[in-house]
């Protein structure tokens, strides 16, 4: 349970997955996978940072999260909601690019820029762009994601599927297939420990429920995964 308490730890900490995500495009994209409207698929995306290969464990998030306050990218939730109802994905994105240098070659780089593309392709919905610009920043950050510790599919899974054939069949496969291992990883040694979380909620009553914030949003995980893992496996086959 000690992995699990750290996920529990930073979802607590930083973004809420049960906060509604604004959206312009509303489209049902039909596939093999019967899917939900995009703007439901995106509010299914949870957040969290993986610390599992950071030796400094937890201390790692206070740390990137005094790095990046100076640089103007929120960390906490509430800042996160402050900021996008004043600007857009194209600012975070500019603060990233010019500090990039400097994130490249910092120690705490993975958490940096998983923490950024999470934000920026869900919070300032840069992932429901669909300008040539936006594309390229959109394919820069799912690779971000794709080639970090993350065990979420979801953005990657609904970045794929925005770029189209900007990229290449070969690079939609790699790409997928590499977040497919890891989330299946995940869920193959924490599976049960997310049953039974579950179970012990449903067991409470409404009250105790509502004080239970972080057992809930870890379990936003393991629906996220549950959801999309799935679908990300269109882009395998």
């Amino acid at each position: 349970m000690k992995r699990l308490s750290i996920f529990i730890f930073i979802a607590f900490l930083s973004c809420n997955q049960y906060r509604t995500i604004d959206s312009d495009d509303k489209k049902v994209i039909v596939t093999s996978n019967a899917r939900e409207s995009y703007e439901a698929e995106l509010s299914k995306i949870a957040y969290t940072i993986s610390v599992e290969k950071i030796a400094i464990g937890r201390e790692a998030i206070s740390a990137a999260q005094a790095k990046l306050n100076p640089m103007g990218i929120p960390f906490l939730f509430t800042d996160v909601d402050k900021l996008r109802q004043a600007k857009s994905w194209m600012y975070i994105d500019s603060i990233f690019v010019n500090n990039q240098h400097i994130i490249e070659s910092d120690p705490l780089s993975l958490v940096i820029k998983e923490h950024t593309a999470q934000i920026i392709l869900r919070d300032f919905n840069l992932i429901s762009q669909t300008d040539e610009k936006a594309l390229d920043r959109i394919e820069y950050y799912v690779k971000c994601l794709a080639n970090s510790d993350s065990p979420h599919p979801g953005l990657v899974y609904l970045g794929l599927n925005r770029l189209g054939s900007k990229l290449t069949i070969s690079e939609r496969r790699e790409l997928a297939q590499k977040q497919y291992n890891r989330s299946d990883l995940f869920m193959q040694r924490d599976a049960e420990n997310f049953r039974k979380m579950k179970a012990s909620l449903e067991e409470m009553t409404e009250e105790e429920r509502a004080k239970k914030v972080g057992v809930k949003k870890i379990l936003g995980i393991y629906d996220e995964v549950e959801y999309f893992m799935p679908r990300l496996k269109e882009f395998i086959q």
